[in-house]
């Protein structure tokens, strides 16, 4: 028997919140290269710095882009989790 996926539960264009870890230190006044997302800092298990980025991106196109945005910048993508979808 096929499940049906629940439609609010995952969509490519609606809104969610998001958290993103990246290692390394994002300053403060990058905030707006990262549309308005909160930066909080953390240490690994290793104590490296990891950049918790957190905040409502718009859809999935906008998600990538922050992602490519990311790589462009060199920075290595340790997670990202939708915490709650807006839609």
């Amino acid at each position: 028997m096929a499940t049906k996926k629940n439609e609010s539960e995952f969509t490519f264009q609606k809104p969610a919140t998001y958290e993103i870890k990246v290692e390394g230190v994002l300053q403060e006044n990058w905030i707006e290269k990262f549309q308005g997302l909160k930066i909080n800092i953390e240490r690994s298990l290793s104590g490296k710095s990891i950049s918790v980025l957190t905040g409502k991106i718009n859809d999935q196109s906008a998600l990538s882009g922050l992602l490519t945005m990311l790589y462009d910048y060199n920075m290595t993508i340790v997670s990202v989790n939708m915490l709650k979808n807006e839609g």
